[in-house]
């Protein structure tokens, strides 16, 4: 994103750039399947498979979001923050979610 902001842009539809929304699904369904099967590691110990995709759509949507705060709003683009940001999201994601304590 750095290197390239236009093809970034480009590439995820930004200032109005019609994507194929069908081809783009289907190619995310499959890295997020490829890349959460690398990431259940990460999780708990009862994780599926599922859950490393989730978590991965989750880390998706964290680095374009800022991302996309950074070439849209001037946000500075801290590596270190980022960093921080995707640990803490890793970190969480070890509990499954009906083992996370409820907040009252």
């Amino acid at each position: 994103m750095l290197g390239h902001r236009q093809l970034y842009r480009l590439a995820n539809g930004m200032d109005g750039m019609p994507i194929d929304k069908k081809m783009v699904g289907k190619s995310a369904q499959s890295l997020c399947k490829a890349m959460g099967d690398r990431l259940r590691p990460l999780l708990a110990d009862n994780a599926t498979g599922a859950d490393g995709e989730t978590l991965v759509d989750e880390l998706w949507a964290l680095l374009h979001g800022m991302a996309a705060l950074y070439m849209d709003r001037f946000a500075p683009f801290d590596l270190t923050k980022v960093t921080n940001a995707a640990v803490k999201l890793v970190s969480g994601a070890r509990l499954r979610p009906e083992a996370q304590p409820v907040a009252h």
